[in-house]
């Protein structure tokens, strides 16, 4: 596990189809409120980018056990 795969991880995490969005659209009013609940995702997605960043930063520097990155990456 390397800072590619976690990009490339988080890449893939936070990708909205577009035909989605489409979707959304011709819905009418309601694009809005999705289109917020989507931006507060891609928030929460990218604390948790973070999160995972320094728990692999923290595993790289033996600050933490095998055993314990483990356990909190599954958190």
């Amino acid at each position: 596990m390397d800072v590619d795969f976690f990009n490339a991880l988080y890449d893939r995490i936070i990708h909205v189809d577009p035909n989605i969005l489409r979707e959304i659209e011709m819905h009418g009013s309601r694009y809005n409120d999705t289109q917020v609940i989507i931006e507060v995702k891609e928030q929460e997605l990218k604390k948790q980018k973070r999160a995972l960043d320094k728990l692999y930063e923290s595993y790289e520097e033996d600050m933490i056990t095998k055993q314990v990155f483990l356990e909190r990456k599954a958190v």
